[in-house]
């Protein structure tokens, strides 16, 4: 029976060059000829009876060994071959399964490959790294624009309400908060000089700090978490700030037309019906509150908004994600009944459901089409490097992906996992 011997690239391969072309040996080949073999690439055939056919090419040589005679079989892509490369090698009706890996996706980021934070639109996702800010099209798959900015930037959310005021907020780790409108960045290519400060601590309203840790958005109003400070600038002329004795270097902040949520070294904060400044927080979720959360290290946070009724206030209330370095923890939130909240916890051990690979996140984001905690999915990553699509209305895994394995073929680029988006 046939054998393939020197297969590139090897079985299971990845992160291999889409420009890469398969090729093999054929041995132990008594009685088969050319017109015996035939490939099958991703369900498409590649070479039938010894023909290449579909945009495939190559070769097939007989070489006439006396003592074992063989076939040297080589395979070009029409163009590049997909992230995926599944394929069957038959042999005189022998089949020989095999696949590899590509990535080719380093040219949508120009500036960095390092992501510091994402938004997106239905349009273009966002993304800034320590050299400024990448602009993608989601449709194309290409790098429609970019910002230049020595420094770069930490963080960015886009006000998107389809009117010219659409814009893009972007934070510095030294100079405050800039502005760039999505009708500037449509221009495409470089659009460094349409983007230039908006506040700091020398504008009108003035920001508490220039170093902005993260920045997220709701309507009209901005939230800027500082290593000491929270700032609310609502039309980009009101500012209200509550400000923190302890000094924080990372965390995540939320913004609601009425509630603000944000980290710091004790846990989760929130405020209810924001309308100033603030001296103190209406309730702090923690290791030591009722409801408790695992760690007051969080490492992600996202709220969904008015996903189930309170029935003492018949007002609707918020879902929160939160993801900690003891596991991911979801809470149906009651708004001055903070300790009848349900909760429930994801993680390896010890946790509600232990479907997790680990009990340490990496990053969150929640399905804002969440209606209630039992429905929809959330996201979430692991210090392992896994990424989890998890079904809630089952509280089962959807599909899991890694830097080698995923669904459809699908994998991530890094075990480093630091953000994530959705439209």
């Amino acid at each position: 029976m046939a054998t393939i011997t020197n297969l590139t690239p090897e079985n299971e391969a990845y992160d291999i060059a889409p420009t890469t072309s398969i090729a093999f040996n054929i041995e132990d080949i008594g009685g088969i000829t050319s017109d015996d073999i035939s490939v099958e690439i991703n369900g498409v055939s590649a070479i039938t009876a010894g023909s290449y056919f579909n945009g495939y090419s190559g070769e097939i040589l007989y070489h006439a060994d006396p003592y074992d005679p063989y076939y040297t079989v080589s395979i070009f892509p029409p163009y590049i071959f997909s992230h995926y490369v599944g394929y069957t090698i038959t042999v005189g009706g022998t089949e020989f399964i095999y696949y590899f890996k590509t990535r080719n996706i380093t040219n949508l980021l120009s500036l960095s490959n390092s992501v510091n934070d994402l938004a997106s639109t239905e349009t273009f996702i966002f993304a800034v790294n320590n050299n400024g800010l990448d602009v993608i099209d989601i449709r194309t798959k290409s790098n429609i624009a970019h910002v230049h900015r020595t420094g770069g930037f930490t963080s960015v959310w886009c006000n998107h309400q389809y009117t010219s005021s659409d814009c893009v907020y972007l934070g510095t780790s030294d100079a405050g908060v800039y502005k760039i409108l999505l009708s500037n960045i449509i221009i495409g290519g470089d659009v460094t000089s349409s983007c230039a400060q908006l506040f700091s601590i020398y504008t009108t309203p003035s920001l508490s700090s220039n170093t902005i840790i993260r920045i997220r958005g709701y309507e009209n109003k901005i939230a800027l978490l500082m290593p000491n400070d929270v700032n609310i600038i609502t039309s980009e002329t009101t500012k209200y700030s509550y400000s923190f004795v302890s000094t924080i270097s990372t965390g995540f902040i939320a913004i609601t037309n009425n509630d603000i949520y944000f980290t710091g070294n004790d846990g989760l904060s929130v405020k209810y019906n924001y309308s100033g400044n603030w001296t103190a927080n209406d309730f702090v979720y923690s290791v030591t509150s009722s409801p408790s959360i695992g760690s007051n290290n969080i490492t992600g946070l996202c709220v969904v908004l008015a996903t189930h009724l309170a029935l003492s206030s018949y007002s609707l209330n918020n879902t929160l994600f939160i993801a900690t370095a003891d596991g991911l923890y979801i809470i149906k939130e009651k708004k001055g009944e903070e300790t009848t909240a349900s909760v429930c916890s994801f993680g390896i051990s010890g946790k509600t459901y232990n479907i997790l690979d680990s009990n340490v996140c990496s990053i969150l984001i929640a399905d804002s089409a969440i209606s209630q905690v039992n429905e929809g999915r959330f996201y979430v990553g692991t210090n392992e490097g896994s990424f989890y699509i998890i079904n809630i209305a089952a509280n089962v895994i959807f599909s899991v992906y890694t830097y080698i394995s995923g669904n459809y073929g699908d994998f991530l680029n890094s075990t480093n996992l630091k953000a994530i988006t959705s439209l």
